[in-house]
């Protein structure tokens, strides 16, 4: 009886400790002395009614049944339940009693105050986290909202130059166009294939060579090797691919543009080439470095953008 009294007890400190005094401690004035004070009164309160409830039993109960005589033995020491402990003895016996339930009821305390700990933390993290993931999506809409202005005024500007050079290419450009536009613009999903991203690109670069001269040489290779499958973020490589066009020397015949984009390895590799004219600034403007931001977001260290840049290249 006298352990289950002592196992009711320890579980409603228990359960005092994890429901309801480390919720009115935390985050209030003072919150350390409050939770000790508090305890401090149910540590008494505890101990009391193990104490008291121990007495009740043992009155009732021969003492060898808990602890074995200490003292010596009366004379009639036939009969076990007239053993009894001498004063000396009794002390002895209380205060390992008292020094047994006290180190008991304090690990108790411990470890509801580091269960709680413990789950608040979790809790805690996972709210860190799914905030975290809202930032990240919120900001990669940004990033895509940006992108898509960017990559229509480009376009148009180079719709618009060919309106007076040659009006039917411009007619099939406007056509090309809203293909590219309709997967752009309302094709949004979170990844695509290889195979979509490459025809994509392929359409684009086909829409930019409209506005180059027949003998301007361009290598474009798109190859997925394999890997159409393959799942990655949609428009990565536009605005690399843009400043090709935008940024460089697409008039002389003697100066090649490289474009590649290939598959090898679960790796996907964009690599271009131009050379730039000579009024154009050395700086990275708002499509690279919403690129990088976009990789950083994705990827995080599975992404590498290098940008090398000489006088002319």
């Amino acid at each position: 009886t006298g352990v289950y009294v002592k196992t009711i007890v320890y579980i409603a400190v228990f359960y005092v400790n994890y429901l309801v005094l480390f919720d009115r401690c935390i985050n209030k004035p003072h919150s350390a002395l409050r939770f000790v004070g508090y305890n401090v009164v149910l540590f008494v309160v505890a101990m009391s009614i193990i104490y008291v409830a121990w007495e009740l039993i043992a009155s009732n109960q021969p003492v060898h049944s808990e602890y074995p005589p200490v003292a010596n033995l009366s004379a009639n020491a036939s009969d076990p339940t007239e053993f009894k402990v001498g004063e000396e003895g009794h002390w002895a016996m209380s205060f390992t009693r008292f020094l047994r339930d006290a180190i008991i009821l304090i690990l108790t305390i411990t470890l509801s105050l580091a269960i709680k700990f413990s789950n608040k933390w979790v809790a805690t993290e996972r709210q860190r986290e799914a905030q975290r993931a809202t930032q990240r999506e919120e900001e990669l809409k940004s990033l895509r909202s940006q992108l898509n202005p960017h990559f229509l005024f480009n376009t148009l500007n180079s719709i618009y130059a060919l309106i007076d050079i040659c009006p039917e290419t411009a007619k099939h450009a406007v056509h090309e166009l809203s293909h590219m536009l309709r997967y752009v613009l309302y094709e949004n999903p979170s990844t695509v294939t290889l195979k979509q991203e490459l025809k994509f690109v392929d359409s684009y670069v086909s829409l930019m060579k409209m506005r180059l001269k027949q003998d301007v040489k361009m290598n474009v290779t798109l190859n997925s090797n394999g890997h159409d499958n393959m799942l990655i973020a949609p428009l990565l490589f536009v605005t690399i691919i843009e400043n090709v066009f935008k940024h460089g020397d697409i008039t002389n015949p003697s100066k090649p543009i490289e474009i590649a984009i290939t598959a090898e390895n679960d790796v996907v590799k964009c690599h271009t080439f131009n050379y730039v004219l000579p009024s154009d600034k050395k700086t990275e403007g708002i499509g690279l470095n919403n690129l990088q931001r976009r990789l950083s977001l994705l990827y995080g260290d599975n992404a590498i953008l290098e940008v090398n840049r000489s006088s002319d290249t």
